[in-house]
């Protein structure tokens, strides 16, 4: 028999836009991921009615919700075992498991690398350098390093310290009245408590705040410092922003030479 992909077009209420479709596609992938990315269809009902939202799904629920479920294939290579498999993994699905096993953060090289031995090159679908790319506004995948990326466990800052790594990267912005950089904050020792934190991982927590605006290079500005820069940007000439004037532009304290965009 024919492997058969999912799709949209068998729903009895379960189609793509169902929230519990959604959540047994979820659920399913992750099962999948765990497992090496395939497994029979016997053993995947198993595992998922001994989730809570699934003990009541029957074989004839399942098999329809299975057909209409996203990112999978049901082979047939054994006809009285068909397997469900994952098709093309996204590269925080590629990632995350493969970083959760590793003890260090990894390049997306070693991450292509171990992904494909894992997976194998079908599933991966794609070079190195696009998992790079995609990674860095990956969730759960974060870059720790110059050109290391890793999750949660490989910062030498705990989770529970995040909030209070943001808050006083807040009040530096607040009293320097600048643009702050990881860097700075790391090499000048502004922050308490993050010893031995690379600035990538200073800047991937400071991120995550909607306080924060991320200027590029690990250089953070708060939200209001921004929008007050344009604010004021706005009524000026054009010929004393295009760079042509000999004359920096005045403040009422020192001479603007510069502004972040």
């Amino acid at each position: 028999m024919k492997p058969f992909h999912a799709g949209p077009t068998v729903t009895s209420g379960g189609g793509p836009g169902d929230a519990k479709a959604q959540d047994f596609s979820t659920k399913l992938a992750e099962m999948l991921l765990s497992a090496g990315a395939e497994m029979t269809v016997v053993e995947a009902q198993r595992q998922l009615r001994n989730l809570d939202q699934f003990k009541r799904v029957g074989v004839g629920e399942f098999l329809l919700r299975l057909r209409a479920a996203r990112r999978v294939t049901v082979t047939f290579a054994e006809p009285s075992q068909p397997k469900v498999r994952l098709n093309r993994l996204t590269a925080s699905q590629l990632a995350f498991p493969i970083l959760m096993e590793s003890t260090e953060p990894l390049s997306a090289e070693e991450i292509y690398r171990r992904a494909v031995a894992r997976f194998g090159q079908e599933l991966v679908g794609c070079e190195a350098r696009a998992i790079g790319n995609a990674l860095h506004g990956g969730k759960g995948v974060y870059l720790v390093g110059s050109g290391l990326f890793g999750v949660e466990k490989h910062f030498h800052v705990p989770t529970t310290e995040w909030n209070r790594v943001r808050n006083e990267f807040a009040k530096i912005l607040d009293q320097q009245n600048r643009q702050v950089s990881a860097y700075e904050a790391v090499n000048d020792r502004l922050i308490s408590g993050v010893n031995g934190a690379r600035a990538h991982e200073i800047a991937a927590i400071v991120r995550q705040g909607a306080r924060f605006t991320d200027l590029g290079f690990l250089l953070f500005a708060l939200a209001k410092s921004v929008a007050d820069i344009e604010r004021c940007l706005k009524p000026l000439p054009a010929f004393l922003l295009d760079g042509h004037s000999n004359h920096p532009l005045q403040t009422e304290d020192e001479p603007i030479t510069a502004f972040a965009a």
